[in-house]
């Protein structure tokens, strides 16, 4: 009997202490889950809260700011694109007006180191030379202000072709002239008649150039020439102008014999109306008063001067 209550009793306190146990190992299972489902609450709230800032509607005073701000910025940046373009450009043309002066001092030594053009020694010959070629391309102004052009081999002369195609070209003749050759902005050079036999290139008037007409003064022909057309017609006005000048000359003085012939008939039967007054030359010279040199001798007029006045 002692034996079976001790058994028993044993028995009471094993399953008491595994039902502790039990307890106590729901209870930290309890623990542990209550955590883990306040943290998922926690990260769920947290999700839902973003989500609605998400959608929620930005505010417009923001909106305006971020706009303007965006476009301060697109303006910054274009203002300095215009500033790195201005300042190329500003670079650009330093460096071209740096090559223009470079150049420009170049042809100024050259030309310092030339031989200055003189008008009276033939600068066209000095400047021919640097320019040589096949053709010369002339251009020439007429008397009348008319200007012609043409080309020519650059060995043809003034006094062969190119005088031949200048008097065609004016198609009347005219004064006799001589060519100027046009050296702007150096001076003008005339060129004689002894230089018009030399080549258009000796003469520097390759590959182009401007000649002027310019007629000889005070020209007289020394020997007359054969009739031209200028001729035929002066000769022709010439005959015209006489037949009608004599004509006019014989009826004129026709008229006048017939009109002094019936003025003269009427004027024989009818006396003198009035006589013809005395010349008055010799008196007037008479009265004239004679300086003879002295201060104050003056030849008298005679008695019968004084009785007549």
């Amino acid at each position: 009997m002692g034996e079976a209550s001790n058994n028993n009793q044993n028995q009471a306190t094993s399953v008491a202490a595994l039902l502790q146990e039990r307890r106590i190992r729901m209870e930290a299972e309890k623990k542990k889950k209550d955590a883990q489902d306040k943290v998922e609450r926690a990260r769920k709230a947290a999700e839902r809260k973003a989500a609605l800032e998400a959608d929620k509607p930005e505010d417009p005073k923001r909106a305006a700011d971020l706009k303007y701000a965006a476009q301060q910025k697109k303006r910054q940046q274009e203002a300095r694109g215009e500033r790195e373009r201005v300042l190329k450009q500003i670079e650009d043309d330093k460096a071209e007006r740096k090559a223009r002066d470079a150049a420009r001092k170049e042809q100024a030594k050259i030309i310092a180191g030339t031989e200055q053009p003189n008008p009276f020694t033939a600068p066209s010959s000095e400047m021919g030379t640097m320019k040589r070629g096949d053709h010369c391309a002339l251009k020439v102004r007429l008397f009348d202000g008319s200007a012609i052009s043409s080309r020519f081999p650059s060995e043809a002369t003034l006094e062969g072709e190119v005088r031949k195609w200048v008097d065609q070209e004016q198609q009347i003749s005219e004064s006799p002239y001589t060519f100027k050759h046009i050296l702007t902005p150096f001076p003008n050079k005339e060129i004689s008649i002894s230089e018009e036999a030399k080549s258009l290139q000796d003469l520097g008037l390759v590959p182009n150039a401007t000649l002027i007409l310019v007629p000889i003064k005070d020209f007289t022909p020394a020997y007359s020439q054969g009739p031209g057309v200028t001729g035929l017609l002066s000769s022709g006005v010439s005959a015209g102008y006489g037949l009608v000048t004599s004509g006019l000359t014989s009826g004129f003085g026709f008229a006048s014999r017939v009109l002094g012939s019936v003025v003269g008939d009427s004027a024989q039967g009818a006396p003198p109306a009035t006589a013809p007054s005395p010349p008055q030359e010799p008196r007037q010279s008479d009265r004239h008063e004679l300086y003879n040199g002295g201060g104050i001798n003056f030849e008298p007029r005679r008695d019968n001067q004084d009785k007549e006045d």
